[in-house]
């Protein structure tokens, strides 16, 4: 691991602070023998200008405590060198059906009118700059433009899979109660562990992983209602018919995704999602019929999913197609039943519509750091 000559960490992509050893008190003397205060590293500017964030007052909080990692220092993550669309900023296994913009607006307005909340423990990376918990957080500060982020660093005896799931779902449970995980959040990230072959689908073993890996009695009383048992029978029931994980995100985030990477504006395209129910089918059917109305066809139709599973997933993109295809036949069936006796028409072949495919949110199949969405026929 190596450091330039400012003292960053080149592996990290964070300012090493504890290691330039520098405390407000020194002073340096120039050749006129002017006096000049050095700046604290470990001290800057809060966010949104409000005051400031001095690291060393993190070190009265509790600290986090994850499985097969230490904890080393608190120090300065520099946000410009965040991939947000890499997979370690996906939550995949950790949140289920993420309310993410409900979170990440909640954390922005903090942010900007409160500063950052010095009570609350921070982002938490191990020294590789990889996130461990606090993705919401880093991501909301991104948004709100600010620069530097407070950071935990571990050091981390196991980075696989496994140990990145179990540990994001730990950190998840110092959150305000409002974010904490979900009963299907313990249950998704149990299931993708268990089809990656990381996890036995035994009782023994998924108990194991809840109570002793995962700390889920922190959350749940099993006591009260069984809670915890029937998460553990939920992780044996869909790991026995699903074999991946979802990559979930919410309707503008795959319009952003898509505007990203296609470079379709949001009047170009029409999203279609079946695991709720059929608005949006519905909606998309609206606007084939204003685009035949005004001479605009074919409309471009983008599937996308929040369900949690790749079976149901699958099932509603069928759904999706067989529905605008009953509503295009329908239509039809209206302007015959209008039309004087002996006159009849053809259905047109050529439908107004096109699916141009799906987003890429099954982990196991598709490349959810790619660029391009999956055909239909490939989903």
């Amino acid at each position: 691991m190596g450091t330039n000559n400012n003292g960053s960490d080149d592996t990290t992509n964070i300012i090493n602070a504890n290691d330039l050893k520098v405390v407000e008190s020194e002073t340096e003397t120039d050749e006129f023998g002017e006096v000049t205060q050095l700046p604290n590293p470990r001290i800057r500017c809060g966010f949104n200008n409000q005051g400031q964030i001095n690291l060393d007052e993190f070190e009265k909080l509790p600290k986090i405590k994850f499985k097969d990692a230490t904890f080393i220092d608190f120090d300065w993550l520099d946000l410009t060198t965040v991939d947000l669309n890499s997979s370690n900023y996906k939550n995949i296994g950790i949140r289920t059906k993420d309310n993410v913009d409900d979170r990440i607006d909640s954390f922005r307005v903090s942010f900007s009118r409160r500063n950052y909340d010095m009570s609350e423990f921070p982002p938490c990376i191990d020294t590789d700059g990889a996130p461990l918990e606090g993705r919401g957080r880093i991501r909301a500060a991104i948004l709100n433009g600010e620069r530097w982020m407070p950071v935990a660093r571990y050091s981390r005896a196991d980075a696989g899979e496994k140990n990145t799931i179990t540990n994001g779902l730990i950190g998840n449970q110092f959150h305000n109660p409002t974010f904490m995980n979900s009963f299907d959040d313990y249950v998704c990230g149990g299931v993708g562990l268990v089809t990656k072959g990381l996890l036995d689908p035994t009782s023994e073993a998924i108990d194991n992983w809840l109570y002793n890996d995962v700390k889920i009695a922190n959350v749940y009383d099993n006591s009260r209602g069984g809670t915890v048992t029937k998460i553990r029978n939920t992780i044996i029931r869909r790991a026995s018919i699903d074999d991946s994980l979802i990559w979930s995100v919410t309707k503008s985030e795959a319009e952003k995704w898509i505007t990203t990477n296609l470079g379709l504006a949001k009047s170009d395209f029409v999203l279609v999602n079946m695991a709720d129910n059929e608005t949006y089918a519905e909606r998309a059917w609206r606007h084939v019929r204003d685009a035949l109305k005004n001479d605009r066809e074919p409309v471009t139709l983008i599937f996308y999913t929040t369900d949690t599973s790749p079976t149901a997933a699958r099932a509603g993109l069928k759904k999706s197609m067989e529905y605008m295809e009953n509503l295009y036949l329908d239509s039809w069936e209206v302007v015959k039943s209008q039309l004087p006796e002996g006159i009849s028409l053809t259905v047109p072949k050529k439908r107004p519509y096109i699916f141009k495919g799906a987003l890429p949110q099954i982990v196991q199949d598709h490349n959810i750091n790619g660029h391009n969405l999956v055909p239909v026929n490939k989903y």
